[in-house]
């Protein structure tokens, strides 16, 4: 039985205020559960240097220095300072790491940036920014969406991570959705069960066979039946209720660009969104 998705790197891009050991723990965990090599990126976006040399830019100053004029300088170098901070966590926390991991800077638009550097067999890891309005702002929209086209996978990552462990859940729109068997890659490396939420009409065979395809690497496995796919966030949440997962795994069918990110915020654990086109469920369900 084939159904196994070959991961090769985990790229985890780090912004101006997302490099943190949470983050950066989960990373070099999944990188270690793997076995696949781990690259740092700090993403020092060019936007808001363009955007410090226009002469209406101002920022806002805490304890009563008001507004002033954004001074591209200083912005550099707190920029910079942010960067080596971030290289300097990278560094301690994947010490231990078994596998090659590397870190790099890298300033120009996020979004191509994400572009030109992922490749298929990558996860890209993007944390969620600790504004909630950033959510929906550049860059961080645009890296979402620009990881969301490449070829790689794409995790998102909340500011808070509830759980490190429990079943790992698939969320599939078909018997062929390429988020089964990446689950069963994932649950395998991490000794977790799995949990497929099937969006499409299934059987006792079906049901049976992921059991077996589960228990044939060590693992439980089972099947929650819905009558299709979950059209938002709010109901994938709901049906994922009492399940306590550690990560969730969709493909690019099954959702839109928005879902993933809102449904990392509603159950505080890490999504990641696999290609759909990969045909690797068939054989298990």
């Amino acid at each position: 039985m084939t159904g196994k998705i070959d991961f090769k790197r985990i790229v985890l891009g780090l912004h101006r205020s997302a490099a943190d050991r949470t983050s950066l723990g989960l990373a070099v965990e999944l990188a270690e559960l793997l076995r696949v090599d781990l690259l740092g990126i700090f993403l020092a976006d060019e936007g808001i240097f363009r955007l410090a040399g226009l002469p209406f830019a101002r920022e806002l100053r805490s304890l009563g220095g008001g507004w002033r004029a954004l001074d591209v300088d200083e912005l550099g170098r707190d920029v910079e300072l942010m960067a080596r901070n971030a290289q300097r966590l990278f560094a301690e926390m994947a010490v231990t790491l078994r596998t090659d991991c590397s870190f790099s800077v890298m300033r120009g638009a996020s979004s191509e940036t994400i572009a030109t550097v992922s490749r298929a067999g990558d996860i890209v890891m993007i944390v969620e920014p600790e504004v909630p309005a950033e959510r929906v702002t550049h860059p961080f929209a645009a890296v979402l969406a620009a990881a969301l086209r490449s070829a790689a996978s794409v995790m998102l990552v909340p500011r808070r991570v509830v759980r490190r462990t429990g079943p790992v859940v698939a969320i599939s729109a078909t018997p062929e959705d390429a988020s089964i068997a990446a689950a069963l890659t994932i649950a395998a490396a991490a000794g977790e069960d799995l949990v497929v939420v099937a969006g499409f009409e299934t059987d006792r065979a079906r049901s049976a066979q992921l059991a077996e395809a589960a228990a044939a690497v060590g693992l439980r496995g089972r099947t929650v039946v819905r009558r299709g796919p979950p059209k938002n966030a709010s109901v994938a949440s709901l049906v994922l209720a009492g399940l306590n997962e550690r990560l969730l795994v969709m493909s690019r069918r099954a959702v839109g660009d928005s879902m993933p990110s809102m449904l990392a915020t509603l159950r505080r654990v890490p999504v990641l969104v696999v290609d759909g086109d990969e045909d690797h469920g068939a054989d298990m369900l």
